[in-house]
């Protein structure tokens, strides 16, 4: 039988927690891994730090100007990269990519939580990593988001930690 694959969308806050170690030993043995690693709070502080005007819309972030481009996306590499060592102390074998991509010298932040549906169709099972919030208001906004990428996508499983 062929190894399964599955995709692991792992919000940036995520990274630092015990449990998501813990969850994606669960699942070596059963599936081959494959990570798509976020920053979406990370990547709003810092642009609000630097004054750089960004909005949302259906689609994601939209982030005005190559100076915050390149914020964003050096976010998204230095969190890969520390999601990466993380793996390695765990012993967790897994391919790890940044929820951005490259286009010659055009550089593409890209939400995680979208591009990790529009992904899934090509593997076995997808599973997107969250946070809880303290805040039951904000708990129940992020909640709502999340179940409605589990009605357009396929198969796909929200993780709580």
């Amino acid at each position: 039988m062929a190894e399964r694959k599955v995709l692991v969308k792992i919000g940036g806050e995520a990274v630092n927690k015990e449990d998501l170690y813990t969850f994606l030993k669960s699942l070596i043995g059963e599936y081959k891994l494959y990570i798509v690693c976020g920053a979406g709070r990370e990547i709003s502080k810092k642009l609000k730090e630097e004054r750089v005007s960004s909005k949302f819309i259906a689609a994601g972030r939209v982030i005005r100007g190559e100076r915050g481009k390149k914020l964003a996306l050096g976010i998204l590499e230095k969190q890969r990269e520390i999601l990466k060592q993380e793996l390695q102390k765990c012993r967790i074998d897994a391919v790890v990519c940044e929820s951005a991509i490259r286009f010659g010298d055009v550089g593409c932040n890209i939400n995680g939580d979208t591009l990790a549906v529009g992904l899934s169709v090509n593997f076995y099972k997808t599973f997107i990593v969250a946070v809880k919030e303290t805040d039951e208001k904000k708990q129940a906004e992020k909640e709502a988001k999340k179940t409605k990428l589990v009605q357009e996508g396929h198969n796909i499983e929200i993780v709580w930690l």
